[in-house]
């Protein structure tokens, strides 16, 4: 999936200029915990020009100490933004769904939360 992806819907954006992709501060936040315990944030920001994909940071580079001169942004599929209007009680739901279809313990544990910074 985006989660550490290099490929051509990935470039580098001053930090200066985030404002301007969404990004500071992000429309919304994910973190996804995996099932090894690694944790992965997602922030989301504004649409691009054509509007089929959000600009996102993945994991990114906060450091109030030494600010990154820049960021990776990352172009998602818009259909993520609908995934964080789930609330918590939906994802608990799937999760239950999930684990109903998957009795055998082989299927994939994890979460995700989602926050929404106020603008």
């Amino acid at each position: 999936m985006v989660l550490g992806s290099q490929n051509d819907r990935d470039f580098e954006v001053p930090t200066a200029e985030l404002t301007d992709y969404g990004l500071n501060p992000a429309g919304t936040e994910l973190t996804i915990q995996l099932v090894n315990g690694k944790t992965h944030r997602l922030q989301l920001g504004n649409p691009d020009f054509a509007g089929n994909s959000l600009y996102a940071l993945v994991n990114p580079v906060e450091n109030a100490d030494i600010p990154a001169e820049s960021q990776q942004v990352s172009l998602v599929p818009r259909s993520l933004e609908e995934l964080t209007r789930r609330s918590p009680a939906d994802w608990q739901q799937a999760d239950l769904e999930s684990d109903d279809e998957n009795l055998d313990g082989s299927g994939p544990e994890g979460g995700v939360s989602s926050e929404f910074p106020a603008r």
